[in-house]
């Protein structure tokens, strides 16, 4: 979990910062640069939000129960 934080912390201004550029690049005035970028996160968190929803419970068969631990 830490390593997929630490690879958003890194990646994510550095995505959002390429896709600005190329916007600014392609014509695009400075003031609507950042739209797509915030089309494209909406995209991920929805995602990251499904993708929440569809954990279950581990099966029971699957789990240590409080005697084994003891």
């Amino acid at each position: 979990m830490l390593t997929a934080w630490s690879v958003a912390g890194v990646l994510g201004p550095v995505l959002v910062n390429y896709i600005r550029e190329s916007q600014i690049n392609h014509g695009i005035p400075k003031a609507e640069a950042y739209t797509l970028t915030m089309y494209i996160m909406v995209g991920v968190l929805l995602i990251g939000f499904i993708a929440n929803l569809l954990v279950r419970e581990v099966h029971r068969k699957y789990s240590i129960g409080q005697e084994t631990l003891s």
